[in-house]
């Protein structure tokens, strides 16, 4: 019987301490349950792994891939550089661009101005710095979307505005559901709501870091 009560006493101090354990945070992780953790996902050196190349063919600012050879690239039709360099509209870009890093990354630096914004109403800290974060975070948000559709997507165009397909403005932090495509219209409207004047004037006068955003 001692035996017994002597298992069932060790069982539940085990479960105690066990419980106890779950409270604690791991060492050099965040939680993002207090404004700091959340500032931090605004403190990044942006890397969209982009190769500028492409984009300076398309403003036809660029003469060369590097080192590569023209005639190389004139000589493989059926691929995005070639596309690119000779302005080739009638290839299809979307079928010879089965991955693209700089889609993938634009769209995960989205979803770390997504996560912000819908964690900064739960955590305690000073009205007036969550406000200021809070418009970081949208107009960071903003920016991001006027990246991707101006590399994913037609030119803006009033009068084609409403027809033409943008990309998907996300707003949630649900990675797992598929985001819908909007018209271009429709991103710019976002991309403007995101940059109102209530947010502007909510950013410091001078930027924190390099980084960071300020009214400039």
């Amino acid at each position: 019987m001692k035996n017994a009560i002597f298992i069932l006493t060790f069982i539940l101090t085990a479960l105690t301490a066990c419980e106890d354990k779950l409270d604690i945070v791991p060492k050099d992780q965040a939680t993002l349950s207090t404004l700091d953790e959340l500032e931090y996902l605004l403190n990044q050196e942006y890397e969209f792994y982009t190769p500028f190349e492409d984009l300076a063919y398309i403003c036809n600012e660029a003469c060369g891939y590097g080192t590569e050879n023209i005639s190389n690239i004139y000589s493989q039709p059926n691929t995005l550089r070639y596309a690119y360099l000779f302005s080739d509209e009638s290839k299809d870009r979307a079928a010879l661009c089965t991955t693209d890093s700089r889609y993938n990354t634009i769209y995960e630096y989205i979803n770390y101005m997504n996560v912000i914004l819908d964690k900064i109403d739960d955590v305690d800290g000073d009205a007036d710095r969550e406000a200021t974060i809070s418009a970081e975070a949208h107009i960071m948000r903003a920016y991001l979307h006027w990246l991707a559709v101006n590399i994913h997507a037609r030119q803006y165009d009033e009068s084609t505005a409403d027809t033409e397909g943008g990309v998907a403005y996300v707003t949630d932090t649900d990675v797992s559901v598929q985001k819908t495509k909007q018209t271009l219209r429709q991103v710019y409207d976002h991309i403007l709501e995101d940059c109102s004047e209530t947010y502007i004037e909510a950013l410091p006068d001078e930027a924190p870091s390099v980084v960071r955003g300020g009214k400039a």
